[in-house]
């Protein structure tokens, strides 16, 4: 038997000897439904928390070695994972970037997994002896994956054969001013 007052339903239903009286209300159960979804809905938005503050940093890697080269000339082997940009310090005058992807060191072949920038070649005039950006890359040199050696490129600048400038190679400031390089004279 079933009747109803107000918001409450009330069952009647006899087994055996004895009355059982089950009351179900329409709010008891909203709220035993809400009390099951809450910690599901809690744990899927506390993991959204976590997700957004955990960032993966990958180390950011430049491998690069100074080759022999004549006067005039500072060649550069560089392997990165990262942007990078190329720092003069100590010359004043033109100064020529020239970059090569692929090819051979003392009988080892270099490149096989590498990209050079876009503008493969440019000077840049330097009018101060203190460090100066020479180029800002937009990507790394590895283009793969591999050993460093695959994945570099050469760096030859040319510049006055009277001056020995002091080149270093940085991770890059994406959001640094970028140096334009010019037409060689």
């Amino acid at each position: 038997m079933e009747f109803a007052h107000g918001a409450h339903v009330y069952k009647y239903s006899r087994l055996g000897s004895g009355v059982i009286d089950v009351k179900l209300k329409f709010r008891n159960i909203a709220s035993a439904l809400a009390l099951t979804l809450l910690p599901v809905i809690g744990v899927s938005s506390a993991s959204a928390n976590v997700s957004d503050r955990v960032v993966l940093q990958i180390p950011q890697k430049i491998i690069s070695k100074q080759l022999p080269s004549a006067p005039g000339v500072t060649k550069i082997l560089l392997a990165t994972n990262t942007p990078y940009v190329i720092k003069s310090e100590g010359a004043i005058g033109e100064l020529s970037l020239t970059f090569t992807s692929q090819g051979t060191i003392d009988g080892r072949s270099f490149g096989t997994h590498s990209q050079v920038p876009t503008q493969h070649t440019g000077c840049v005039y330097v009018d101060q002896p203190w460090s100066t950006s020479l180029f800002t890359s937009e990507y790394r040199t590895a283009s793969g994956s591999g050993r460093p050696l695959d994945q570099a490129i050469i760096i030859e600048v040319t510049h006055d054969p009277m001056i020995a400038p002091q080149l270093t190679i940085e991770a890059a400031d994406l959001a640094a001013v970028r140096v334009t390089p010019l037409e060689c004279s």
